[in-house]
């Protein structure tokens, strides 16, 4: 998935990224470097803000769900969905703006 973001950046595709700054992130080997990475602090209780993992693309489509974007997940019981609905879409994106302003 990270490595078909990076296509997309260098087509001239904008791609904006947020993680956890933890360890789990800070260790894998991708750079994220490569386009705009915004990390958040752990927080709350559990050191963590998010499980839940989204991806908008053109205000049209949602890939959302609990999947862990790594060779990892294929072991885990994740979910993923991918709904094609401007409303939703429009939900999410509001929802990364929010993340974006911490």
């Amino acid at each position: 998935m990270f490595n078909a973001l990076v296509k997309k950046k260098q087509l001239g595709i904008s791609v904006k990224i947020i993680l956890i700054d933890d360890k789990i992130n800070k260790s894998s080997s991708l750079d994220f470097s490569s386009m705009p990475t915004k990390w958040l602090p752990p927080q709350g209780d559990y050191q963590n803000i998010m499980h839940h993992k989204f991806c908008v693309i053109d205000l049209k489509k949602v890939i959302h769900g609990s999947y862990n974007w790594t060779n990892k997940a294929k072991h885990n019981q994740e979910n993923i969905s991918v709904t094609e609905d401007r409303t939703s879409a429009e939900a999410f994106a509001k929802k990364f703006v929010q993340l974006a302003a911490i």
